[in-house]
């Protein structure tokens, strides 16, 4: 079995195929739902399909767009894909390079550079955000949580500003692992209500079965289920080609088949009086900014360590995980 995955050069998500002519969608190690040439989650980095390590190449072209050529998908080895191309999320392989404080300190400042053009560079595009005009929402959408049915404004809970992220459900009744270290990561909500802000999470799933995963994990902030409205469907959280909802990061998303399956997608809203106004939505990579655990990681040696394939829902990682040394 081969597989290819890549992402390309505008920083889209990662997506990828594995060649075996099954078009069923299959469970990763990882438990993240993962058809066949479909996204292989918001976390960029090496996945595993059926036993296949599937790597992540930065000059790979995405696999609705093929170039096997750049893809470089290499021969399996005990049930592994490998690419001859380092991911820029790991650290490379091999013995830690050590050498002079004074070629060090040359080496440190290259990197700076490079740091205050990515620096300048966001700070572009968040001024363009800032001018990016509103949208008027004027879907009544409704959401069933724990105080019971609820609309849009609602979510507000009476602030200005509204951040919400649709998170990804499996059909393996519980949230993706990823979705799941996100909610964990943010902490207390105190101090975004400071900033005028309320930070909600909505996902395609039962309410039920909402409710489990919260008991489960002791989560205390509510997730509102969007089964039987269009939310998640009109703002690109769902791919659903038997209803011919297949748009994503405002592109159309060739998957084949017809499996329905979630995506990373976050939005912003902003109340002026009655009316709610779309801000902002990111997708597919987009999501990686507020996450403030890759922040962290990318600046460890050994980066965000995505071949070791680590995510679980935290009640999952165990002792091992917790005490685990690397020598």
């Amino acid at each position: 079995m081969r597989a290819r995955v890549g992402l390309d050069e505008f920083g889209d998500d990662a997506v990828g195929s594995v060649d075996d002519g099954d078009a069923r969608a299959r469970r990763g190690v990882d438990g993240e739902q993962h058809p066949s040439s479909v996204p292989l989650t918001g976390l960029p980095g090496p996945r595993n399909v059926d036993g296949v390590h599937i790597v992540v190449t930065r000059d790979a072209r995405p696999a609705r767009n093929p170039a096997p050529d750049r893809a470089r998908a290499a021969s399996v080895r005990g049930g592994t894909a490998v690419t001859d191309v380092i991911s820029p999320f790991d650290a490379p392989p091999g013995d830690p390079v050590v050498v002079s404080r004074d070629a060090w300190r040359e080496a440190r400042i290259r990197l700076l550079a490079l740091e205050k053009e990515a620096t300048h560079a966001r700070d572009r595009a968040l001024r363009a955000l800032r001018e990016l005009p509103f949208e008027l929402v004027e879907t009544d959408y409704r959401f069933l949580g724990p105080e019971g049915e609820v609309g849009l404004i609602d979510l507000f809970e009476g602030r200005r500003q509204l951040f919400v992220h649709h998170m990804m459900w499996l059909d393996s009744d519980e949230a993706c692992p990823s979705c799941s270290m996100f909610y964990d990561s943010l902490g207390r909500p105190e101090h975004f209500a400071a900033a005028d802000t309320s930070v909600q999470f909505v996902a395609k799933a039962p309410f039920a079965s909402i409710e489990r995963m919260r008991e489960r994990l002791g989560w205390e902030r509510p997730i509102y289920a969007t089964v039987g409205t269009a939310f998640s469907d009109d703002f690109q959280a769902t791919i659903d080609p038997a209803r011919g909802v297949t748009e994503y990061n405002w592109a159309p998303f060739g998957v084949g088949g017809d499996t329905a399956f979630d995506m990373p997608v976050q939005s912003t809203f902003l109340r002026d009086g009655d009316r709610v106004l779309h801000k902002y939505s990111a997708c597919a990579r987009g999501t990686e900014l507020t996450q403030n655990y890759h922040a962290l990681l990318d600046v460890t040696p050994l980066g965000r360590q995505d071949a070791r394939g680590w995510v679980r829902h935290r009640d999952r990682y165990g002792a091992e995980h917790s005490h685990r040394h690397h020598h």
